[in-house]
């Protein structure tokens, strides 16, 4: 009997252990509620990585570039030559030759840039000058030079129209322009350095102009705007949320780049938090059952 006496008095000071455990869980479950998502250090090394790629092939592309740029004019020049040559007069099938060279569209002028024969719109009598895009080729027509190159006109997916001219082939003066549909014109002009270099960079020429963005989240954002402090050093971007980044600005004769990686963020304090919760629930219930059980034995004697 006393045994068992013994065992009904330390259910109260069970219980308020149990209940005690509840409060101290509740107080360490709001540390993990409240407390703020802690950053982890940075990847330093791919950072650095990805900085010297970067470097390397801005400085690849300003040796470069003049060559692929003379490259990228003369494919355009042999389409627009090509045509011209099948071509001698505004008779010819334009449809036929835009086939067999591969390009979209083909205009026909006359010595003073006026169209007089077109594919596949019909532009018979406008001028070459009234498009900016074809506006240069009037040079060509007027006989001031042998070829140009018209302005470029961005598409959609991601692709470019350029127009390309030459003298005609016939007796007749004029030019012949040709409209060409293609991707090589972006990395041509380096539009698609950033893609090349990697996720999260921005790349800029000398007056801060951008040429090719791969950073997403800073779409509309200069280098400037990123890097106020422009030290060399390492810093952080902050976008809000989980879209962290740790940074660094290199420059070259030319450009400048931005590169960033994700900082990586601590997960798990909702877990520990909901964790510790649902074990003082179950100390808690504990709890009361054993006041409610010491309750009713002291009733019962």
């Amino acid at each position: 009997m006393s045994s068992t006496k013994a065992k009904k008095s330390l259910f109260k000071p069970i219980a308020i252990c149990l209940l005690a455990a509840c409060v101290v869980g509740v107080c360490i479950a709001s540390f993990f509620a409240f407390r703020p998502l802690d950053k982890t250090t940075y990847d330093e090394k791919t950072l650095n990585e990805t900085v010297e790629n970067t470097k390397t092939k801005l400085e690849d592309f300003e040796i470069s570039s003049s060559r692929i740029k003379g490259d990228f004019a003369d494919s355009m020049f042999k389409k627009a030559i090509a045509a011209a040559e099948q071509i001698p007069d505004k008779n010819a099938d334009l449809k036929k030759a835009a086939e067999s060279t591969g390009v979209s569209s083909i205009l026909l002028t006359d010595d003073k840039g006026v169209i007089i024969a077109s594919y596949p719109d019909d532009l018979n009598g406008k001028s070459l000058t009234d498009d900016k895009n074809t506006a240069p080729i009037n040079a060509v027509a007027r006989g001031i030079v042998p070829k140009a190159l018209g302005e470029a006109d961005e598409n959609k997916d991601d692709t470019y129209t350029v127009y390309a001219g030459a003298k005609r082939t016939g007796e007749e003066p004029g030019a012949v322009a040709v409209g060409i549909v293609t991707d090589e014109y972006a990395k041509a002009q380096g539009y698609t350095l950033a893609d090349e270099c990697g996720c999260n960079v921005i790349i800029e020429n000398d007056n801060g102009k951008r040429l090719s963005s791969s950073f997403k989240n800073a779409k509309n954002k200069t280098i400037a705007d990123l890097d106020k402090k422009n030290d060399g050093k390492a810093f952080e971007i902050n976008f809000g949320g989980n879209k962290v980044y740790e940074a660094k600005t290199i420059s070259t004769e030319e450009y400048t780049a931005l590169v960033a990686i994700p900082v990586k963020t601590i997960a798990g304090n909702a877990a520990a938090f909901w964790i510790i919760i649902g074990a003082d629930v179950v100390l808690f219930a504990v709890g009361i059952m054993i006041i409610l059980r010491a309750g009713k034995s002291k009733k019962d004697e």
